[in-house]
């Protein structure tokens, strides 16, 4: 298992030293992200020329949790929330679920 680097950026570059030809497995990449690898060989001559780029995406997966609803604005007949978007994991958001349940507040009446 072999982690990319942080390059300082949202990018991630990294090499990956004794690779097997069997294959390397690369960890902590996001869900939908592409990556673009080139694969070299080495030999106690030295390192050959590098492969043609190779393009994959990671598998997409359900978006993150939003963050906890806030309110933005109330009347005596309605409330709006808001909210931060939790990450989409490699596919747009499309529609958001609210789910309402009426409660009692301690020491309000209703």
């Amino acid at each position: 298992r072999h982690a990319l680097l942080d390059a300082g950026d949202e990018r991630k570059i990294g090499v990956i030293r004794n690779a097997k030809p069997s294959g390397v497995e690369i960890v902590g990449l996001r869900p939908g992200q592409p990556v673009a690898c080139r694969v070299l060989a080495v030999n106690e001559y030295g390192e050959g020329e590098l492969s043609d780029v190779a393009d994959f995406l990671t598998d997409i997966a359900p978006p993150e949790a939003p963050g906890q609803p806030q309110l933005a604005e109330r009347t005596n007949f309605s409330i709006t929330l808001s909210m931060t978007l939790g990450v989409n994991n490699g596919d747009d958001i499309t529609h958001f679920g609210i789910e309402v349940e009426e409660t009692t507040i301690e020491g309000v009446r209703s």
